[in-house]
Parts: structure tokens; C-alpha cells; sequence
């Protein structure tokens, strides 16, 4: 009734059910439960469906239990018997059955509501005992069984027992006077038959009139007839003096005993007057009190089992509460063929769970959960579930899947046919040997050198060297094309190739700028420059007046710090210009703009000339040199380019490797020469295409100049 005034009162009509149930949570969480409660009743008078995901505002959504916080803000008032009601609402909730937190939270409700109806159940059933008892002893007084009804004092209280004493022995009393007074009747009885048998007419008709009032009804006419039908004497009887005082004696003892019967009589109707008003009175008081105890909600004290389950691929979640008001004992849960034990709930009355059963087979299964108590009696509650197989797991996929796959070995099989057929036809030899690698699916072993000299370029000319054939032209051409499209964050790189071999030191600017031009078409398209086809007339000057404008126009294109890297190969030829031209050249590069502006130069012999202390090029290089590749990267160059037509032995790899020292342009050579000899054989296709030891050896034996390469490589 308080809560319902307080809901006319304080709760805003003009709120949505969203609102009222964000305006008494709000207030459930600040702790004014009074306050939030007729804001929580508002909102399940608007919308009573507790909803784990339930739309307000556009396509927000929250999560509506209104119930659950209702029932914790009467628990907090002290209003136990609303609270459980407004808690078992939210356990048939789809919100609060699927967390097994608000379930844990909600079970305080539930026991004290459950200690509250026992407590009140054990009072009645102490009340109707006491009323019980009482009532038996009257009955068993009434039925004058004081034997019974003394052992039944032991039960009352001790002013009850001193009460219900005093009653047995009024009783008992008047018991024993009923029991003289009727034998004194039997002898008087006995007399007026002897009177009768004797046929003493006058004496018996006499006796018979004073008996009248003590002589039950029922044997007063058998007796008169008796008398009549004794015959009168002939004689009239002469009574003696002494029998005429014996009847007076015998009439005033019989008036005397009627006197006290009526005396007896009146004291036992009094009494049990009062004892039927006694047990009146108890009736009532049993039926007020059943009454009472119906109006008592019934508690089923059965052990009760309420779960969910979420299925999520072979994985499955149960969650649920157990309610075993009699303590529980023992239980387990099993699903399909697992089984897992309930342990640490001992004695507990209500708890939450949440198992997982992960890998479960596919198709139908049971949930089952077996539950006893503490009296040993049992619940069990199952439901079904179904594990779904995927698509690609059904039989006719497993057939499909095998046709399928046969298909693709057999596409396979005929493409491998079909490559090789064609690799005989185009004499398809994917190794280069002579010339620089540009292919980037060829070029193997520098992923790491190119990768460190991406990161000093930004910051320093670098000089790489080592012998010929070793792969320094293969490399700077790698270089160009990975700096033009490097993700680099900061800088944009326009890598130029230069080639130096047989240029003449008076070509030498006009060279690198012609390049620079050729490689960036757009720098002629947009400027003009003192860059002229006659070679006579182009200077170092020039040379830089066109460069500085090529690194402005390009900078005013890009958010980026431009970054032009000379990629310079053959340097070797530079030893021979002179120190005026070698210094021009530095020069450039310390410039203003020589921030924009860096070189890969390349070459056998440039650490012997430039280490002097007199060279131009003096401490201007980082240094970085190149050797052979490792076994790994030269197994790759080995195997992949032909991959899916020609196969190796494995003794054929090691064979390769260990005659080539790992140097990338004999493995090239040598490879060459082992696929043109096995394309241009003539044997079985199996055999044509996979190469063995012999196969090594035979073209080692006829790459005679090479050979002597090879083993000027081991020596050294």
C-alpha cells in the first residue's frame, strides 16, 4: 500500500518505460531503494518483459530487468514477501537466467523468504499441537478414562497440568460416588425381584413405588407387570412390625440416595457443560488457526532445478540455479557423454552454476542434471540440444570434397604434364647467367643487405664492393626498384641507375643528369634545363643548377622529404678520371640541397684506391661489403624457379652448392647448363625432368673454364 502511494506520488506518468527503468536503477545504485521503487513498478506497469537486449532510443538498446532491481529495493525496506515475488519474476527472466551473478544476488531473497514461511509454519504446527492435545483430553475425560488422561498431563505446562489435575479428580470423584450409588440401586433391584419371586405382592408394589425416580424408564413397565401378575393372597398379608420398620428404613435410605443422585447429577451436568464448552471452544480455535495457516503460501520443499543452455559451434554453456530448501547433498551434470560433478555446494540451499562442455559430438544430445538433498529426495531436469555439422563436414560434402580434391590432383597431375610438355617445346630454362638479375622472383640471399641499406641511404652514400660476378649490378638494379615503391613514412625515394663502364670523364655530369631525366620524364615536361644533347658543353655547374631545380620541383609535388638516390655501378672506372673531376663530384654531394640527395656506388676495386688519406672520396662512403649467399638463399635459387616441372636430389643440391662456394652467378651457370642438358636429352619423362648427382658431375666435367673459377672460389 506505501509503495503504492509512493508510486502515485513520486513517479512520472510522462516517462517512457526506458526512462522510468534508467531512473530507478540510477536510484538502486545510489542506495535509495525507497525511491527507486515506484520508478521500477512504473516501468513493469508499461512494459512487464524483462528483454536482454531491448530497444529505447533509435537503435540503442539496454539491458531491462526491472524486476531484479525491484526486488532487491524491497528486500532492502524489509518488504520480504514482495521481494520474493518480484524475484522469482526475474528468474523466469530471460536476463537474470542466463547470468549466473544476478541469480547469486537474488538468492538471499529466496532463503529468507524461504526461513520466514518456515518459522511461521513451525509456530502453527506448535499452536495446533498444543490445541490438538487439550482436545484429546477432554475426550479421553469424557470417555472417563483418567488412566489416559493423567498420562496426557506430562504434555501440558505446569499451570495447565495443576489446572487439568483438579478436573480428573472432580471427575474421578464423582465417578466413584455415580458407581455406590449404583450398587446401592442393584441391591435394591436385587430386593424388589426377590419380593416379586417370593410373591409378595404388597412388599413389592410398595419397594417398586419408591424406586420409581432411581429405576430407568425402560424396566419400570416390565417391573409393574411383574407385580400384577402376582396373584392376591386369600389371606390378607399381615406385615410385622419389624418388616413395617425394615420398609420404612429401605424408603428413607431410597429417598436419601435419590436426593443425592439428583445432587450428583446436577454436578456432572455442570461439569460437563463446561467441558463441552472446552472443547467448543478448541474447535474454534483449530479452525481460526487453519485458517490461518492456509492463508500461509505452500512451499514445496521438492528440490527445483531452473538452467539455460547457448550452443556456439561443438561448444555448449549451461547456466542455471538450484533451490533445495532441505539443503543440498549431492548432484552432477552430464551432457551427451561428459560428466561433471556439483562440489563445494554442500548444505547450501540455493546456488548458481554456469559449466561449459567444449568438443561435443554432432547431432542430438540430452542435458541432464540429477540433484538430492539432504532427506534424500531427488530431481532430475533434462532438455535437448543439437549440435549442427557444419556444411563442409556432411557426408555429401565428404563426397564432394573427394571429387573434388581427386579433380585437383589430377588438374594438377595433367598441369605438371602439360608445363613439362611445354618446357621441352620452349626450352623454358629460367636461370640468367651473364647478365644482372631483374627479375625480383630470381634474385635470392639479399632480402637482409637490402633491407640495411634502405634504412643508411636516408642518412649516407654508401660504397658497396666485392669481387665480380659476385652480384653488385643485380643488386643495385633490385635496389631501384624497391626504393621507387618503398612505403617508406617520411621519405619518397627517385632511385637513378647509372652504368659508369666505359664512360669518359668529360661525359661524366651529362651522363648521370641525361639518366636522372631519362628516369623521370616528368622533370622535362614541367622545366627547362641547361641539359643539352652536346656533351662538350655540360659542366659540373650545370650539372647542379639542373639538379637543385629537378629536387624543387619534385619536393613542390610531394608531402614527403624527396630523396634522389644515384645507384652508380661500374665506379671503378671513376680511379682513372682525375682528382679535379673526382672532387667535383663529391662537391655535389655538399651542397644545400645534398639533404635531398645520396649514392649506392658500386665496384671491385674502390676500397684499394679510396682508403688513402689523399683520395677525394676519403672517409665519405659507408662501407658495406658483398659475399656470398648463404645456404638456405642458394638452395632457393637451386629449387624454386623451376618448382612444379624440374626436381633435384637432394645429394644433387649439396653436389651444387658446395662446388659453387654459394656464389649466386655459378649456381646460375651451372643451373643453366643442367636444364639445357636435361631439356635436350632424350630419355624417359620421369627421369628427364628430375636431376641427380650424375646429371651435376657430367656438367661439371664439360664447364671446364668455370671449373677453374670454382676452385679459385674454394681456395679462397
Amino acid at each position: 500500500m506505501i509503495f503504492a502511494i509512493m508510486f502515485f506520488l513520486v513517479a512520472d506518468k510522462h516517462l517512457t518505460w526506458y526512462e522510468n527503468f534508467e531512473q530507478g536503477e540510477k536510484l538502486f545504485l545510489e542506495q535509495q531503494y525507497s525511491l527507486a521503487i515506484p520508478y521500477l513498478q512504473a516501468a513493469i506497469e508499461a512494459k512487464d518483459l524483462p528483454q536482454q537486449k531491448a530497444f529505447t532510443r533509435a537503435v540503442q538498446t539496454i539491458e531491462y530487468k526491472p524486476y531484479y532491481y525491484l526486488s532487491l529495493s524491497l528486500y532492502k525496506v524489509g518488504s520480504l514477501q514482495d521481494a520474493h515475488q518480484a524475484a522469482r519474476k526475474a528468474l523466469a527472466g530471460e536476463v537474470v537466467r542466463n547470468h549466473a551473478g544476478y541469480m547469486d544476488a537474488l538468492s538471499p531473497i529466496i532463503e529468507a523468504h524461504l526461513d520466514a514461511i518456515t518459522k511461521k509454519n513451525q509456530e502453527y504446527e506448535k499452536i495446533q499441537e498444543s490445541l490438538d492435545l487439550k482436545l484429546q483430553f477432554f475426550q479421553v475425560l469424557g470417555d472417563q478414562d483418567f488412566e489416559k488422561a493423567t498420562e496426557l498431563l506430562s504434555s501440558f505446562s505446569t499451570d495447565n497440568q495443576r489446572e487439568f489435575n483438579e478436573l480428573i479428580n472432580r471427575h474421578r470423584g464423582l465417578y466413584s460416588r455415580r458407581l455406590q450409588m449404583d450398587s446401592l440401586v442393584e441391591r435394591y433391584r436385587m430386593t424388589l425381584t426377590e419380593l416379586i419371586d417370593e410373591g409378595k405382592k404388597a412388599q413389592a408394589q410398595a419397594l417398586y413405588d419408591s424406586m420409581v425416580p432411581i429405576l430407568s424408564e425402560s424396566e419400570l413397565p416390565e417391573l409393574q407387570l411383574m407385580i400384577q401378575a402376582i396373584p392376591d393372597p386369600e389371606v390378607p398379608e399381615v406385615i410385622d412390625q419389624s418388616t413395617q420398620v425394615d420398609a420404612a428404613e429401605s424408603d428413607k435410605e431410597i429417598e436419601q440416595l435419590i436426593s443425592t443422585m439428583k445432587q450428583e447429577q446436577k454436578e456432572l451436568e455442570t461439569l460437563l457443560a463446561r467441558d463441552q464448552r472446552e472443547i467448543s471452544d478448541l474447535s474454534t480455535e483449530i479452525e481460526s488457526l487453519r485458517q490461518k495457516n492456509d492463508a500461509i503460501p505452500v512451499i514445496d520443499l521438492s528440490p527445483e532445478i531452473t538452467f539455460t543452455t547457448h550452443i556456439d559451434g561443438r561448444t555448449l554453456d549451461c547456466i542455471g540455479q538450484f533451490f533445495v530448501p532441505r539443503g543440498f547433498a549431492s548432484g552432477e551434470i552430464q551432457v551427451g557423454e561428459y560428466k561433471k560433478p556439483f562440489t563445494s555446494l554442500g548444505g547450501k540451499r540455493t546456488a548458481s552454476f554456469k559449466e561449459s562442455f567444449t568438443n561435443l559430438k554432432y547431432g542430438k544430445g540430452t542435458v541432464r542434471i540429477h540433484l538430492m538433498d539432504a532427506d534424500g529426495t531427488r530431481a532430475l531436469k533434462e532438455t535437448p540440444y543439437f549440435i549442427i555439422r557444419p556444411w563442409y563436414l556432411s557426408s555429401t560434402m565428404g563426397l564432394i570434397l573427394g571429387v573434388l580434391i581427386l579433380s585437383i590432383i589430377s588438374s594438377f597431375l595433367f598441369w605438371k604434364s602439360y608445363r613439362r610438355r611445354q618446357a621441352v617445346l620452349k626450352h623454358f630454362n629460367p636461370y640468367i647467367a651473364g647478365v644482372p638479375v631483374r627479375e625480383k622472383d630470381m634474385f635470392f640471399g639479399r632480402q637482409k643487405l637490402m633491407d640495411r641499406i634502405e634504412k643508411l641511404i636516408q642518412n649516407n652514400c654508401l660504397m658497396i664492393f666485392g669481387q665480380r660476378r659476385i652480384g653488385k649490378t643485380s643488386l643495385l638494379h633490385q635496389l631501384h626498384d624497391r626504393l621507387k615503391i618503398s612505403p617508406n613514412p617520411k621519405m619518397k625515394f627517385y632511385p637513378v641507375f647509372i652504368d659508369l663502364q666505359g664512360v669518359h670523364e668529360s661525359d661524366l655530369f651529362h651522363l648521370i643528369m641525361g639518366e636522372t631525366l631519362s628516369s623521370f620524364p616528368e622533370l622535362e615536361e614541367n622545366l627547362e634545363f641547361l641539359f643539352e644533347e652536346d656533351v662538350r658543353s655540360y659542366s659540373s655547374r650545370h650539372f647542379s643548377k639542373d639538379l637543385k631545380k629537378s629536387i624543387e620541383f619534385l619536393q613542390s609535388k610531394n608531402d614527403k622529404h624527396v630523396h634522389i638516390v644515384f645507384l652508380m655501378d661500374e665506379v671503378d672506372a671513376i680511379n682513372d678520371f682525375s682528382e679535379k673531376t673526382n672532387q667535383k663530384l663529391r662537391g655535389i654531394f655538399m651542397k644545400t640541397f645534398s639533404d635531398h640527395l645520396s649514392s649506392i656506388m658500386a665496384g671491385i676495386h674502390l676500397k684499394k684506391h679510396w682508403e688513402s688519406s689523399g683520395s677525394p672520396w676519403y672517409n665519405f662512403f659507408e662501407e658495406i661489403p658483398m659475399t656470398y649467399i648463404q645456404q638456405k638463399a642458394a638452395r632457393d635459387l637451386i629449387t624454386i624457379p623451376v618448382k612444379g616441372v624440374f626436381t633435384y636430389d637432394e645429394d644433387a643440391i649439396k653436389m651444387i652448392i658446395q662446388e659453387s662456394g654459394c656464389q649466386p652467378f655459378l649456381i646460375q651457370k651451372i643451373c643453366v647448363s643442367l636444364i639445357n642438358q636435361q631439356l635436350e636429352a632424350k630419355r624417359f619423362e620421369r627421369k628427364r625432368f628430375n636431376i641427380s648427382v650424375p646429371d651435376v658431375e657430367k656438367i661439371l666435367e664439360t664447364m671446364r673454364d668455370e671449373r677453374k673459377i670454382i676452385e679459385g672460389v674454394q681456395n679462397s
